[in-house]
């Protein structure tokens, strides 16, 4: 057996959601959850860049 995360799989992806911040457009579930609403990585850790 061979165990895998289906959101990882190649090709479209499955899942869009946008980031309750800054809008970014998350895909397949690679964001967080604060209060039930999405959060991208960036506005969930910070980022290496700051918006100028």
């Amino acid at each position: 057996k061979v165990f895998f995360d289906e959101n990882n799989l190649p090709g479209m992806p499955t899942i869009k959601k946008r980031c309750s911040i800054c809008d970014e457009v998350v895909l397949d579930n690679k964001n967080s959850l604060v209060n039930g609403k999405p959060i991208c990585k960036s506005c969930f850790k910070g980022s290496y860049y700051e918006i100028i």
